[in-house]
């Protein structure tokens, strides 16, 4: 939360010309961007502009791509939130073994997310009996279904890798 509010506080033009759009239209278009390889590099600066939406998109107006370009590719560009931006350690899609069977997830800014995930499912299987872990699963689960459906939609391998470059 630290950081959003530091982000606010040096980006306020931006989160000025935010005001007057509808956040679930800028957060379905700056989410489509992610999934694409060509961005990955681009995660961080992604997330954050999606962040600074949720703050201040209050309004009903629908962000043009031309916008889109210009928060992203300008406004937040020279922001220090972009230097996380490095060159790609890992896959862009990982896989998670499920009892429903495999799924491909985004890996996005974090290394070996697959591999975190996996663990935290096989805790979570060794202590199911209790209701409260059951109800974990399932809906570890059901996002593990999302993201293995929007990697299917977009034709994201598994195991698949980036050529992006920090601050493409």
């Amino acid at each position: 939360m630290r950081e959003i509010r530091s982000l606010i506080l040096r980006l306020p033009g931006l989160v000025r010309r935010l005001k007057k759009f509808r956040f679930p239209l800028v957060a379905e278009r700056l989410a489509g961007l992610l999934i694409r390889p060509e961005n990955h590099t681009a995660t961080a600066r992604i997330e954050a502009l999606i962040h600074l939406a949720a703050f201040a998109c209050r309004g009903e107006q629908e962000p043009a791509l031309r916008q889109l370009r210009e928060w992203l590719n300008v406004l937040i560009f020279n922001d220090p939130i972009a230097k996380l931006e490095g060159p790609i350690e890992d896959v862009f899609v990982s896989n998670v073994v499920t009892d429903y069977g495999n799924a491909r997830l985004f890996e996005g800014r974090w290394q070996n997310n697959g591999d975190y995930v996996q663990v935290c499912i096989e805790a979570l299987q060794r202590i199911a009996e209790q209701a409260w872990a059951a109800e974990t699963l399932r809906h570890v689960t059901a996002m593990l279904q999302v993201s293995d459906a929007v990697a299917e939609r977009a034709k994201a391998a598994r195991y698949s890798r980036t050529e992006s470059s920090p601050r493409d």
